[in-house]
C-alpha cells in the first residue's frame, strides 16, 4: 500500500486503525493543495449557462449526439473516454472550456492534477430506472479526503431525471461528523455493519442514511440543472444518485481528479 489515498478497509484492515485521524490530516493537507473556494466547505460549486449564450446552442446539441452514441455505462470506458474523440469533437471542446476551471481549484499537484483531469474524463450516458437497487442511491462519502468530481449537462436535468443528490456542508470536520465516522470504524471492526449500507461501505465509501444526515443537522438537495450548466463537487461530502419514476438517461462529460497522496 504505497498511496496514502488507500480507502479499502477490506483489503487494508490497517486502515481502520486512526481512520479520523487520517481524515484530519488530509483536510489539513488539503490546505496546501486546494483553493479556498465553496467546494471546501459548501461542497458543491454550479455553474449555469457555462458555455455561453453564443456557443451553447450548438455545441450542446453536437456534445449530446456524442454522449447519446455512447453504450449507456456508469464507469469509464475505452471507447468513452475524450481523448477516444476526434480532435475537432464537441467534447474536446468542452474539455478545454472545463480545464481553467478544474484546474484553477488546485494550488500545488499540477502535474498529477493535469493527467487525471484527461485520465479520467469520459463521456457518460447514465441510464436510471426505478427499483434498480442501484447502491450509488445510497448517500455515500466517496473517500476520507477532499476530491472532485464534475458533470458538464448538455440538457436539463429535472427533479424526475435522477439529478444528482447533495448534502450542503457535509465536507466541514464537525465534532458530530468526526463521531459518526468513528462509529461506521467500530462497526466495521466489530461486524456489525447494516446490510442496506453495502459493500461499498466496507470499501472505504461509507454510506448514511437519511435519519443520520438530519442528526447531523444537515439536508440533502436535488442539483437540478438548465441546460449547459457546468457542476463541480467535493465527494468527500455526502452525495447519492437521485431516483427516478421512470426509465431515464442523464448524459453528461463526467471527470473527477483523486490524488494519489493527499497526505
Amino acid at each position: 500500500m504505497n498511496r496514502t489515498s488507500a480507502k479499502d478497509f477490506s483489503r487494508h484492515p490497517g486502515l481502520l486503525d486512526g481512520h479520523v485521524e487520517r481524515i484530519i490530516a488530509a483536510h489539513k493537507a488539503a490546505d496546501g493543495y486546494m483553493a479556498d473556494t465553496a467546494l471546501r466547505t459548501a461542497g458543491l460549486i454550479k455553474i449555469p449557462g457555462f458555455l455561453g449564450n453564443r456557443r451553447q446552442t450548438d455545441l450542446q446539441t453536437r456534445v449530446a449526439d456524442e454522449i447519446y452514441v455512447i453504450r449507456p455505462g456508469d464507469g469509464k470506458r475505452h471507447d468513452s473516454l475524450v481523448t477516444a474523440s476526434k480532435p475537432t469533437s464537441a467534447c474536446r471542446l468542452v474539455a478545454g472550456a472545463m480545464w481553467p476551471v478544474i484546474s484553477g481549484l488546485f494550488t500545488a499537484h499540477h502535474a498529477e492534477v493535469a493527467r487525471k483531469y484527461y485520465e479520467n474524463l469520459y463521456l457518460q450516458h447514465l441510464t436510471n430506472s426505478p427499483d434498480d437497487n442501484d447502491e450509488q442511491k445510497v448517500f455515500h462519502t466517496d473517500t476520507f479526503f477532499p476530491a472532485v468530481k464534475w458533470w458538464y449537462f448538455p440538457h436539463e436535468v429535472g427533479p424526475t431525471d435522477g439529478p444528482l443528490m447533495y448534502v450542503p456542508n457535509s465536507p466541514i470536520l464537525s465534532p458530530a461528523l468526526l463521531a459518526w465516522h468513528r462509529a461506521q470504524i467500530d462497526a466495521i471492526r466489530k461486524g456489525k455493519v447494516e446490510e442496506w449500507r453495502g459493500r461499498g461501505h466496507r470499501e472505504g465509501s461509507l454510506r448514511i442514511g437519511l435519519e443520520e444526515i438530519a442528526d447531523l443537522g444537515l439536508k440533502p438537495e436535488s442539483v437540478t440543472v438548465e441546460a449547459d450548466t457546468l457542476v463541480i463537487a467535493n465527494v468527500f461530502g455526502f452525495h447519492a444518485r437521485g431516483v427516478t419514476t421512470t426509465p431515464t438517461h442523464r448524459l453528461a462529460v463526467h471527470g473527477s481528479i483523486r490524488l494519489d497522496n493527499p497526505i
